[in-house]
């Protein structure tokens, strides 16, 4: 793990990142282990390896290289076999997005395609900002043929409505378990114009 990175850090120093998320999802994988499971916004893999112990296949989204670099040097070191690096980003529709990158003392911290939506936007951290390409759950499904897909964590720092929107297809035809975070900015989804309907 890359100490420099907040996660890498939390990982080297505590074991693991977010340690009440993690609880929150070995109860939750209990309900439904094997199969598929879907990790959207994997930055360094934290979550994507722990979903590897209990699924089948994971697949890591991830569209930030200098995140993906090290992930892929999680999977290679912990010698697991069962994740795929999907270098995109998630959104409602296929296209091509600006990501902005939070970089703090050099570092690569976190991004989004919602940079605005980071309630520390106006902090003195620099941002870089690449293009990206984008697509939908609901087209990544299509084009693989998957025929499952059991769990979908989300953590995209203010893009998880735009993902949603993109997956209901998929949703409404798996069921999976959602492990959704939100920023306290998302608050704004309470209004009844943003609520979206996924088919019963």
């Amino acid at each position: 793990a890359n100490s420099r990175n907040h996660i890498g850090w939390n990982v080297l120093v505590y074991g693991c990142y977010e340690p009440g998320l993690v609880r929150t999802m070995k109860r939750l994988i209990r309900r439904r282990p094997c199969g598929v499971a879907v990790d959207i916004g994997a930055n360094v893999g934290q979550y994507s390896l722990l979903l590897s112990e209990f699924f089948d296949f994971v697949y890591g989204f991830e569209p930030v290289r200098a995140f993906r670099e090290p992930f892929l040097r999680n999977i290679q070191l912990n010698h697991i076999d069962n994740i795929e690096i999907v270098p995109t980003a998630l959104g409602s529709n296929r296209e091509e997005r600006r990501m902005a990158v939070l970089i703090h003392h050099g570092v690569p911290q976190t991004a989004s395609l919602d940079w605005g939506g980071f309630p520390f936007a106006e902090d003195p951290h620099e941002w870089e900002f690449q293009p990206s390409e984008v697509i939908s759950l609901d087209y990544f499904v299509r084009d693989r043929s998957l025929s499952a897909l059991d769990y979908m964590k989300i953590d995209t720092d203010g893009s998880e409505r735009e993902i949603l929107l993109g997956a209901c297809e998929t949703i409404t035809r798996f069921r999976p378990i959602l492990q959704i975070e939100l920023l306290e900015s998302s608050r704004r989804w309470r209004s009844a114009d943003d609520q979206i309907d996924i088919p019963r």
